[in-house]
């Protein structure tokens, strides 16, 4: 599963338990060190990329499920314990990367598509433009696995992974 820091407390969401994909939320308390239950995903997912929004909700994108790797999205909602679909990229991958823009654009970039293939593909989501994702410039070099991070200035940096030559 994927976690975050939000309020102080640490998230888990989705994963896998042995074979089983897992779509609980879960949230550990570090004044109390205590964990309880909080909602869950609408898809059991493991491999997926989540990143947080800036209205505090987390946009949680593709992955494996059991039907394989997935293209769906959905927004979870922490401080409700819920979870609400959204519109997901055009390919599905596992294993890429996320990183939320302060305008609130989703960049996701990378990852395994079905077959293992390695995706070397950006797409974007526009909440403004009628909440709906795009390509956008591709990669230089396809990679799973990698680090993408947002800089100061609006760029991005992109790190690491693998792809069909090894690591990078």
């Amino acid at each position: 599963g994927q976690f975050a820091w939000f309020g102080g407390d640490v998230r888990v969401l989705g994963g896998r338990n042995g074979a089983a994909f897992v779509a609980s939320g879960e949230v550990f308390s570090v004044t109390t060190e205590t964990w309880w239950n909080c909602g869950a995903l609408l898809t059991p997912r493991a491999d997926f990329a989540a990143g947080m929004l800036s209205d505090g909700r987390v946009a949680v994108v593709g992955g494996t499920a059991d039907g394989g790797v997935v293209s769906d999205a959905e927004r979870y909602n922490p401080s409700g314990c819920s979870s609400s679909a959204m519109a997901g990229p055009a390919g599905a991958r596992r294993f890429h990367s996320i990183v939320v823009q302060p305008a609130g654009e989703i960049w996701i970039s990378g990852g395994e598509a079905p077959g293992g293939t390695v995706r070397g593909s950006h797409e974007v989501f526009h909440p403004a433009n009628g909440g709906q994702w795009f390509a956008s410039m591709p990669m230089t070099e396809p990679r799973a696995g990698h680090l993408l991070a947002a800089l100061l200035d609006t760029r991005d940096l992109l790190a690491g992974g693998w792809n069909a030559g090894g690591p990078r």
